[in-house]
């Protein structure tokens, strides 16, 4: 902090915020009359204080604290990258407590980039419980149906897709006795299916 006397007004600036960041302190009129520019009241910038660059608050001895008025924003990354907010009209839903993103097939994605598109990273495409449960979540009142045939991570069937497990319905489906791990974050385009679930974080 850089002080200079101005006839009775002390002007005190915050050093590195240029002369945006400067203000008036009256004397103590007994200093005023001794021409000791020392002795000074404990004082208050004026009104007219402003910093150019960021909003502060001087707390009674002068430091800088951040504006209480200013929050973190909740949807940064530790590396402040933004994440949009997990809605289904982003194509994402907390299901679970996982972070939910569908992937549509036969559009030239997968899992690493939708979630890449948010600035996360896919995890997999899980198993939940119960299996279809993203599905029915992004698609309500849809038909749950499961066989012997399919994947065991719940997929969606909009009517198109044809193959054993979908054919040509429209309904969330799972195969409980099939293995895990046949839908992952790198499936792609595929005839059999509409939509596959996966986690991103």
């Amino acid at each position: 902090m850089n002080t200079r006397l101005v006839s009775s007004v002390l002007v005190v600036c915050l050093a590195g915020f240029g002369a945006a960041a400067c203000g008036e302190v009256s004397q103590n009129p007994d200093a005023a009359e001794t021409g000791d520019a020392t002795q000074v009241d404990a004082f208050q910038l004026s009104d007219a204080f402003q910093l150019a660059d960021a909003p502060v608050n001087l707390s009674p001895d002068g430091s800088v604290t951040p504006d209480a008025g200013v929050t973190p924003d909740a949807n940064l990354t530790p590396d402040a990258t933004l994440v949009p907010p997990c809605t289904i009209g982003n194509d994402c839903a907390m299901v679970g407590g996982r972070r939910i993103h569908r992937v549509p097939m036969n559009v030239g994605t997968n899992g690493n980039a939708v979630c890449a598109a948010a600035n996360l990273t896919c995890v997999n495409a899980p198993v939940l419980s119960p299996p279809t449960a993203a599905c029915t979540t992004f698609h309500p009142g849809a038909t749950v149906t499961s066989s012997v045939n399919g994947w065991r991570e719940g997929i969606y069937c909009n009517g198109s897709a044809s193959g054993l497990a979908c054919n040509f319905q429209v309904k969330c489906h799972s195969c409980p006795a099939c293995n895990a791990g046949n839908l992952n974050c790198s499936t792609g385009s595929s005839s059999n299916l509409s939509e596959v679930f996966v986690e991103c974080q």
